[in-house]
């Protein structure tokens, strides 16, 4: 067991001896000065949560880069609404089509009135478009398959500037990896 510190903005300091604190203070901490010399990184309290971690201090001021992080997320989440149908259910239409084209493809591409009635979805995308289910179930898994990279990458690039800008020493280098992540992500918008 070790004691963790932490620090809010009213200058109390709490104490606990668990292994995990999970920015909480449990009902069993105990408020003490502020040690000497503390060699814990604690959680700093920010507008009503706790945050990430940062070096303890008399003055806490915001985590460097806390408010980037955030925005990383949220541009993230906008380049991949670009590339997707936004309407109620249409995520759960869209995992049914994939797992359906597969199902099909993975039967042989059934051309029998009664096996291509077990792939309603197929079915009545093809007569929409008055294409074989061959074409519409490829075209499904086509189309899947080059969403994945571009999730992929999206995931990447987020993923690297969020560990990059916690890594971060100095303000002018979370600009900089934010700037560079935000314009990758605009390459990205569909």
């Amino acid at each position: 067991m070790r004691t963790l510190y932490f620090y809010n903005p009213k200058s109390k300091v709490f104490s606990h001896t668990n292994q995990v604190a999970k920015g909480l203070v449990y009902p069993n901490s105990t408020e003490q000065p502020l040690p000497s010399n503390p060699s814990l990184s604690i959680p700093t309290w920010i507008q009503g949560g706790w945050s990430e971690f940062n070096p303890i201090h008399n003055d806490p001021t915001p985590i460097l880069g806390l408010a980037e992080l955030k925005s990383i997320d949220q541009k993230a989440g906008e380049v991949r609404s670009s590339h997707v149908t936004q309407s109620p259910f249409q995520q759960q239409v869209y995992d049914a089509k994939i797992v359906e084209a597969k199902a099909y493809i993975a039967a042989g591409y059934p051309t029998t009135s009664a096996k291509k009635s077990q792939y309603p979805l197929i079915q009545q995308e093809a007569l929409a478009l008055g294409e074989t289910m061959k074409v519409t179930a490829d075209t499904i898994v086509a189309t899947y398959l080059g969403w994945m990279v571009i999730a992929g990458k999206i995931e990447g690039i987020r993923i690297k500037a969020k560990v990059d800008i916690k890594a971060a020493t100095d303000s002018i280098s979370v600009k900089w990896i934010f700037d560079k992540a935000i314009a990758d992500l605009r390459l990205l918008a569909a």
